[in-house]
Formats: structure tokens, sequence, C-alpha cells
């Protein structure tokens, strides 16, 4: 064999081996990249899940809020707070609570401040639901 079919032999193994490489190389790095994002997506979701838990436990052991009319909403470390008070004071305490938690990065107060039921209503509306199941 003469000398410039085996250098260009040569050379174009050698441009084959260098894009071959490449092409594994840009393979692996998307595979590395791609690892990172959805372990980040679900580290993500677990956080959120204990900055819920946490919320909702603080809101429950502080004692001047009625808790269970409250519902706790948390994506990407924004708090939601959804339910009914009786005061602006208890929703404004809500804030608070919630603000406190580590993890918390905003937080939206969507409580409503719903103002109590007088005795005499409750007392009308239970007459008037008696008084429906009775035949006249």
């Amino acid at each position: 064999m003469s000398r410039a079919p085996r250098i260009l032999t040569a050379s174009l193994a050698a441009v084959v081996c260098v894009y071959l490489s490449g092409s594994i190389a840009l393979a692996s790095e998307r595979s590395v990249s791609a690892r990172p994002i959805a372990q980040l997506i679900a580290d993500q979701a677990q956080s959120d899940e204990q900055v819920k838990y946490k919320v909702e436990e603080r809101l429950r052991t502080d004692g001047r809020i009625d808790w269970e009319v409250l519902d706790v909403d948390v994506q990407r470390g924004q708090v939601m707070l959804y339910g009914e008070v009786l005061t602006e004071d208890q929703k404004g305490l809500a804030s608070l609570i919630a603000s406190t938690v580590p993890g918390v990065r905003e937080v939206a107060n969507r409580i409503i401040v719903d103002r109590p039921i007088s005795k005499d209503y409750r007392l009308r509306k239970a007459v008037w639901s008696t008084l429906q199941g009775v035949d006249a």
C-alpha cells in the first residue's frame, strides 16, 4: 500500500473517532443533565409536602385559630391558605404562623372572614328545619 492511501485512511479513522467521541460525550451530558432536573422536581415536591405538614401542624397546635376549617396548599414554597375565620385578626394570625415555617417563601392568604352567626339565627334555622319535616 502506498503512503498516500494510508495517510488518508488514518485521517479518516481519526475524524470518525473524534466525531463518535463527541456524540458519546453529548449523549452522556444529556443524561447527566436530565437526571438532576428530575431529582430537583422530586425534591421540590417532597419539600412542598414537608412545608405543608409543618404549616398545618403549627396552625393545629397554636390554639388561637379553628384550624379544622382551614386548608393549606404549597407549590414551590408558596403557601396558599383557604377557609373561613371569624375575625381579621385570626386571618392575619394564620398568615403570620405560616410565614414562620422554614421553607416558606411567600404566603397567599385567601381566607374569608365570616361574621359569627347569631344565636337567634341558629335557633330560627333549627326550628325551620324541624318544621319542614312535619306534615301540617
